[in-house]
């Protein structure tokens, strides 16, 4: 299963992919969330969702919690990534 697969040499368990990652995107919205940017709020707290999913993620498949993979993946994936990077360049093209 995806849990269970072998671990990459060049990225053990998604630490970069996943772990790294999360941490970023939850950093930018606690950043976006403290004001004195031109995002909205809401973007901010979008974007800690997203970070904590990517983390969970990262958990999931570190610790082999396959029932996990799945959701936090798709949310990823498919819901919060998307929604957050088309929501961040409307408001960078709104600036220009």
């Amino acid at each position: 299963g995806l849990a269970t697969d072998p671990v990459s040499a060049t990225d053990p368990r998604g630490f970069a992919t996943f772990g790294l990652a999360g941490l970023w995107t939850l950093v930018v919205g606690w950043t976006i969330r403290g004001g004195g940017t031109p995002f909205p709020a809401r973007l901010g707290w979008l974007a800690v969702v997203a970070g904590l999913d990517l983390l969970a993620l990262f958990l999931a498949t570190a610790f082999g919690i396959a029932a996990l993979v799945p959701i936090t993946a798709v949310l990823a994936a498919v819901l919060l990534g998307p929604a957050y990077w088309v929501w961040t360049g409307r408001v960078l093209q709104r600036a220009t």
